[in-house]
Protein backbone atom coordinates (compact mmCIF):
# COMPACT_ATOMS: atom_id res chain seq x y z
CA UNK A 1 0.00 0.00 0.00
CA UNK A 2 3.03 2.44 1.05
CA UNK A 3 4.63 1.59 -2.20
CA UNK A 4 1.51 2.62 -4.35
CA UNK A 5 0.68 5.95 -2.29
CA UNK A 6 4.67 6.63 -3.61
CA UNK A 7 3.52 5.52 -7.34
CA UNK A 8 0.59 7.58 -7.39
CA UNK A 9 2.28 10.73 -5.65
CA UNK A 10 5.05 10.82 -8.55
CA UNK A 11 2.32 10.17 -11.11
CA UNK A 12 0.45 13.17 -9.69
CA UNK A 13 2.97 14.98 -9.51
CA UNK A 14 4.31 14.67 -13.24
CA UNK A 15 0.36 15.50 -14.02
CA UNK A 16 0.93 19.11 -12.26
CA UNK A 17 3.99 20.22 -14.28
CA UNK A 18 2.56 18.71 -17.26
CA UNK A 19 -0.61 21.07 -16.98
CA UNK A 20 1.17 23.67 -15.59
CA UNK A 21 3.63 24.09 -18.61
CA UNK A 22 0.86 23.56 -20.89
CA UNK A 23 -1.29 26.45 -19.09
CA UNK A 24 1.42 28.48 -19.77
CA UNK A 25 2.37 27.85 -23.21
CA UNK A 26 -1.17 28.80 -23.88
CA UNK A 27 -1.48 31.94 -22.22
CA UNK A 28 -0.36 34.94 -24.58
CA UNK A 29 2.19 37.70 -23.11
CA UNK A 30 1.04 40.45 -21.42
CA UNK A 31 -0.28 43.19 -24.16
CA UNK A 32 -0.99 40.65 -26.45
CA UNK A 33 -4.44 41.14 -28.05
CA UNK A 34 -6.73 38.14 -29.47
CA UNK A 35 -7.18 38.89 -33.25
CA UNK A 36 -10.94 40.56 -34.30
CA UNK A 37 -12.36 36.88 -35.76
CA UNK A 38 -13.80 37.59 -39.74
CA UNK A 39 -15.56 35.50 -42.72
CA UNK A 40 -14.84 37.20 -45.56
CA UNK A 41 -15.20 35.70 -49.39
CA UNK A 42 -12.46 34.49 -51.23
CA UNK A 43 -11.80 35.28 -54.36
CA UNK A 44 -12.70 32.70 -56.75
CA UNK A 45 -15.55 31.59 -54.61
CA UNK A 46 -16.23 30.18 -50.73
CA UNK A 47 -15.39 31.95 -47.60
CA UNK A 48 -12.93 32.59 -44.77
CA UNK A 49 -13.37 31.94 -41.18
CA UNK A 50 -9.73 33.17 -39.56
CA UNK A 51 -10.75 31.23 -36.56
CA UNK A 52 -10.52 28.19 -38.33
CA UNK A 53 -6.72 28.83 -38.90
CA UNK A 54 -6.21 27.84 -35.12
CA UNK A 55 -3.48 25.95 -35.14
CA UNK A 56 -0.91 28.10 -37.94
CA UNK A 57 0.67 31.00 -37.49
CA UNK A 58 -1.44 33.66 -39.59
CA UNK A 59 -0.08 36.38 -41.82
CA UNK A 60 -2.28 38.99 -42.84
CA UNK A 61 -1.57 40.87 -45.42
CA UNK A 62 -3.91 43.98 -45.96
CA UNK A 63 -3.03 45.45 -49.12
CA UNK A 64 -5.28 46.63 -52.64
CA UNK A 65 -3.86 46.46 -56.47
CA UNK A 66 -3.22 49.58 -57.11
CA UNK A 67 -0.75 49.96 -53.92
CA UNK A 68 2.78 49.95 -55.49
CA UNK A 69 4.43 48.96 -52.18
CA UNK A 70 1.88 46.30 -51.98
CA UNK A 71 3.95 44.65 -54.78
CA UNK A 72 7.23 44.79 -52.96
CA UNK A 73 6.01 43.71 -50.32
CA UNK A 74 4.35 40.03 -52.00
CA UNK A 75 8.06 39.38 -52.71
CA UNK A 76 8.96 39.00 -49.25
CA UNK A 77 5.94 37.12 -48.74
CA UNK A 78 7.42 34.77 -51.04
CA UNK A 79 10.24 33.73 -49.40
CA UNK A 80 7.93 32.93 -46.26
CA UNK A 81 6.16 30.91 -47.74
CA UNK A 82 8.96 29.18 -49.21
CA UNK A 83 10.53 28.82 -46.13
CA UNK A 84 7.44 27.03 -43.91
CA UNK A 85 5.03 24.09 -44.69
CA UNK A 86 1.61 24.74 -45.09
CA UNK A 87 0.88 23.02 -41.76
CA UNK A 88 2.95 25.41 -39.71
CA UNK A 89 2.15 29.22 -41.73
CA UNK A 90 -0.72 30.46 -43.76
CA UNK A 91 -0.59 33.71 -45.63
CA UNK A 92 -4.03 35.83 -46.11
CA UNK A 93 -3.92 38.49 -48.67
CA UNK A 94 -7.07 40.97 -47.03
CA UNK A 95 -7.85 43.69 -50.20
CA UNK A 96 -8.97 46.86 -48.58
CA UNK A 97 -10.86 48.55 -51.31
CA UNK A 98 -14.51 46.86 -51.65
CA UNK A 99 -14.31 48.01 -55.17
CA UNK A 100 -12.29 45.67 -56.50
CA UNK A 101 -13.82 42.94 -57.91
CA UNK A 102 -12.90 38.95 -58.13
CA UNK A 103 -11.42 38.69 -61.71
CA UNK A 104 -9.52 41.87 -61.25
CA UNK A 105 -7.82 40.32 -57.93
CA UNK A 106 -7.35 36.49 -59.90
CA UNK A 107 -5.92 38.70 -62.95
CA UNK A 108 -3.34 40.72 -60.25
CA UNK A 109 -2.43 36.87 -58.27
CA UNK A 110 -1.33 35.68 -61.39
CA UNK A 111 0.58 38.61 -62.65
CA UNK A 112 2.64 38.85 -59.09
CA UNK A 113 2.76 35.08 -58.72
CA UNK A 114 0.39 34.49 -55.27
CA UNK A 115 -0.44 31.48 -54.63
CA UNK A 116 -1.72 31.77 -50.93
CA UNK A 117 -5.52 32.99 -50.30
CA UNK A 118 -7.02 36.49 -51.17
CA UNK A 119 -9.71 37.30 -49.18
CA UNK A 120 -12.11 40.99 -49.97
CA UNK A 121 -12.26 42.88 -47.09
CA UNK A 122 -16.12 43.78 -47.33
CA UNK A 123 -17.15 44.15 -43.52
CA UNK A 124 -14.52 46.61 -43.12
CA UNK A 125 -12.66 44.27 -40.70
CA UNK A 126 -9.26 46.22 -41.09
CA UNK A 127 -10.51 49.39 -39.01
CA UNK A 128 -10.74 46.47 -36.11
CA UNK A 129 -9.32 46.79 -33.29
CA UNK A 130 -5.52 45.32 -33.35
CA UNK A 131 -5.65 45.42 -37.23
CA UNK A 132 -6.26 49.52 -37.20
CA UNK A 133 -5.06 49.06 -40.89
CA UNK A 134 -4.17 53.31 -41.79
CA UNK A 135 -1.71 52.60 -44.88
CA UNK A 136 -1.02 49.89 -46.44
CA UNK A 137 0.72 47.95 -46.74
CA UNK A 138 -0.20 46.33 -43.48
CA UNK A 139 1.49 43.43 -42.01
CA UNK A 140 -0.29 41.50 -39.17
CA UNK A 141 1.26 38.24 -37.53
CA UNK A 142 -0.94 35.52 -35.40
CA UNK A 143 0.11 32.72 -33.02
CA UNK A 144 -1.69 29.43 -33.15
CA UNK A 145 -3.75 30.45 -30.55
CA UNK A 146 -5.46 33.62 -32.60
CA UNK A 147 -3.26 36.50 -30.57
CA UNK A 148 -1.68 39.23 -32.33
CA UNK A 149 2.02 39.09 -32.03
CA UNK A 150 3.40 41.45 -34.68
CA UNK A 151 2.39 44.36 -36.86
CA UNK A 152 4.09 46.95 -39.41
CA UNK A 153 2.58 49.53 -41.33
CA UNK A 154 4.35 49.65 -44.83
CA UNK A 155 6.91 46.95 -46.07
CA UNK A 156 8.04 44.10 -43.91
CA UNK A 157 11.08 42.43 -45.15
CA UNK A 158 11.05 38.74 -45.38
CA UNK A 159 14.28 38.46 -42.90
CA UNK A 160 11.98 40.43 -40.09
CA UNK A 161 8.97 37.97 -40.77
CA UNK A 162 10.99 35.09 -40.97
CA UNK A 163 12.68 36.21 -36.95
CA UNK A 164 9.07 36.58 -35.87
CA UNK A 165 7.66 33.50 -37.09
CA UNK A 166 11.27 31.50 -36.28
CA UNK A 167 9.92 32.63 -32.81
CA UNK A 168 6.57 31.86 -33.02
CA UNK A 169 6.98 28.03 -34.66
CA UNK A 170 10.08 27.84 -32.58
CA UNK A 171 8.71 28.35 -28.84
CA UNK A 172 5.10 28.51 -28.89
CA UNK A 173 4.34 26.05 -31.52
CA UNK A 174 4.24 22.22 -32.50
CA UNK A 175 6.81 22.07 -35.44
CA UNK A 176 4.34 21.63 -38.31
CA UNK A 177 0.54 21.25 -36.98
CA UNK A 178 0.66 17.74 -35.37
CA UNK A 179 -0.16 17.22 -31.92
CA UNK A 180 -1.39 19.78 -29.19
CA UNK A 181 -1.50 23.69 -30.54
CA UNK A 182 0.51 25.90 -28.65
CA UNK A 183 2.18 23.40 -26.87
CA UNK A 184 5.84 22.65 -27.36
CA UNK A 185 7.84 19.70 -28.11
CA UNK A 186 10.31 20.56 -25.75
CA UNK A 187 7.78 20.77 -22.79
CA UNK A 188 6.28 17.37 -23.99
CA UNK A 189 10.18 15.83 -23.75
CA UNK A 190 10.41 17.62 -20.13
CA UNK A 191 7.60 16.11 -18.56
CA UNK A 192 8.13 12.60 -19.66
CA UNK A 193 11.77 12.89 -18.12
CA UNK A 194 10.50 13.89 -15.46
CA UNK A 195 7.85 10.93 -15.09
CA UNK A 196 10.81 8.70 -16.25
CA UNK A 197 13.63 9.76 -13.82
CA UNK A 198 11.37 9.78 -11.00
CA UNK A 199 9.84 6.29 -11.32
CA UNK A 200 13.66 5.20 -11.76
CA UNK A 201 14.14 6.28 -8.33
CA UNK A 202 11.53 4.99 -6.82
CA UNK A 203 12.46 1.44 -8.52
CA UNK A 204 16.03 2.05 -6.88
CA UNK A 205 14.36 2.85 -3.55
Amino acid sequence: MNRMRKLLAIWLSALLIFSSAFMLANTPSKGQELAYNFTLPVVDGGSLTLSSLRGKVVVLDFMATWCGPCATEIEHLKTVQNRYSHSQVEIVSVDVDPSESDALLSSYAAENGITWTIVRDTSDISSQSGYDVAGIPTIVILDENGFITYRNVGVASSSALISEIDALVGTGSNGGGDGIPGFGLWTLLAAAMLAFVAMTIFRRR
